[in-house]
């Protein structure tokens, strides 16, 4: 489940949200699923869903191939060569990794460039900013 608050203009006056339910059980009824359970848990009103949409994907997750292993390391062996070249991010990884796990792979790799120009947390100020 994913609230998309920050997609329109700040100083509007929204009364409203967008909610993405990713739905990875098996289901005829996703939609009444995911109602009901917004609604078991206290989370919305049916009466206050404006509108709905659903986006059948076929393939969320990658699945690997027998031998993926021996080619994900030859890849690797391979893209090793390039001293520029840093991989971040679930697929680039090869990875199943939350966002906030690629963000805080992205984050890892400015600190080791930049040492000097990154905080330990992001919530942290520089001393000199």
């Amino acid at each position: 489940m994913a609230e998309f608050r920050n997609f329109h203009d700040p100083e509007a006056q929204v009364d409203n949200t967008v909610l993405c339910a990713e739905v990875t059980a098996e289901t005829d009824r996703p939609v009444e699923d995911v109602l009901n359970a917004l609604e078991r848990y206290g989370l919305v009103d049916r009466a206050e869903v404006d509108d709905i949409m659903v986006l059948p994907e076929g393939f969320g997750y990658p699945v690997y191939d027998r031998g993926f292993e021996t080619v994900k390391a030859r890849a690797e062996t391979v893209l090793s060569r390039y001293e520029n070249l840093h991989s971040v991010g679930r697929n680039a990884e090869f990875r199943h990794i939350e966002v906030d796990e690629d963000l805080e792979s992205a984050l890892a790799t400015v600190r080791r460039l930049y040492p000097e120009a990154m905080p330990e947390s992001v919530f942290e100020r520089r001393p000199d900013a």
